[in-house]
């Protein structure tokens, strides 16, 4: 079985306890009102198979993005788009991603016979990446896959090298792959997104038509609104072609009722994203110091998880016997035993490993 987070049943299986869980990054305020019962509504028409076209949910998506509705496919998740991704990538060249990164690219772009070649991002560096990586994206790629932010390293890519690397990647016909799932938790999301540059506008005798550009933005509604049970995830682009071969790829009726209702509702919940937007921000720089005080090397994420380097490499052993679940990261391409990634969870849940973390001794 993969690694991930949120291995709750093994950890009662092992200590007959629930823990306090920061080794997944899903909201800390709960499920929204609004979304809960939305779902509950949604259950009288449970006999009824769900809509394979996702279509009440896609139009509610493209007025929240304004794009056109075309230009959205949903998933059961956003492992299953990438599955779906790397489906219709099949057949073609080589991908481009980071080290370390999210570990599902990797398995489902091989699944699909693609090969895989890692940018190292340097420690040293904060995980940030370089200028050099222009010099990486050439034409027997297929496509360059991005993580904003990074996960595990909570790190973005600075604005202006975002779209010299698209404007790269366009150059070289190699189609952009950018994962916005955490974009949410960023302090100026709306600043970082690059869903302006789905398609580019081009003036003919004064009127635009958007022409394609070689983007596809993959979003989800698991961490925002702490929907992980749920499975809903989705993504942009304005590739028709490619969304069809994606669609190809997809099992029938994957994204439940439940699902979509659940979907359409979250996209109403402004105030409960404000609040969680405050409270991440506020926590992420307290957890930031505290985690620097008691010893942690600390990776200056941006998002709604921190990374660190721990002289312990059995520090989630120790912890987990005081009911607190970290996230190991040897499953990381590049990282070692001595890594951990941590959630932003609520004040009173950070303090109390805090200090936990504070009581540790080599």
């Amino acid at each position: 079985m993969r690694v991930h987070g949120g291995d709750i049943l093994s950890y009662e299986s092992k200590f007959h306890k629930k823990p306090l869980d920061f080794s997944v990054n899903v909201s800390p305020l709960g499920l929204p009102e609004g979304v809960r019962q939305a779902v509950i509504d949604a259950l009288d028409d449970s006999g009824k198979y769900p809509d394979t076209g996702c279509r009440a949910l896609r139009q509610a998506l493209a007025e929240y993005h304004g794009v056109s509705p075309e230009w959205i496919l949903c998933g059961n998740g956003a492992a299953d788009v990438i599955d779906r991704l790397a489906f219709a990538l099949q057949g073609k060249k080589k991908i481009l991603l980071t080290a370390p990164t999210f570990t599902e690219y990797r398995y489902a772009l091989e699944r699909s016979g693609l090969e895989c070649v890692s940018y190292m991002l340097d420690p040293e560096d904060g995980f940030a990446i370089r200028e050099d990586f222009l010099d990486h994206i050439t034409q027997d790629l297929a496509a360059v896959l991005l993580c904003e932010p990074n996960n595990p390293t909570g790190k973005t890519t600075d604005r202006t090298l975002l779209i010299r690397i698209l404007e790269k990647c366009k150059s070289c016909g190699v189609m952009m792959i950018i994962d916005e799932c955490f974009q949410e938790f960023l302090d100026e999301p709306d600043a970082h997104t690059m869903q302006g540059f789905l398609v580019d506008l081009v003036s003919d005798t004064g009127k635009k038509s958007g022409v394609a550009n070689p983007l596809l933005i993959l979003k989800s509604f698991t961490k925002t609104y702490a929907m992980a049970g749920i499975r809903l995830g989705y993504c942009l682009c304005a590739d028709q072609d490619l969304l069809e071969k994606m669609e190809q790829a997809a099992q029938p009726w994957a994204v439940s009722g439940l699902a979509q209702a659940a979907g359409i509702a979250a996209l109403k919940e402004t105030d409960y994203r404000n609040r969680l937007q405050v409270q991440n921000t506020t926590e992420r720089e307290r957890m930031k110091n505290a985690l620097s005080d008691v010893g942690c090397r600390l990776v200056q994420g941006e998002a709604n998880y921190l990374l660190f380097w721990h002289e312990r490499t059995d520090l989630a052993d120790c912890l987990a016997k005081q009911g607190i679940l970290l996230r190991t990261c040897t499953d990381y391409e590049s990282l070692d035993e001595h890594w951990y990634r941590v959630a932003v969870l609520g004040r009173e849940d950070n303090i109390r490993l805090i200090e936990a973390l504070a009581a540790q001794k080599v």
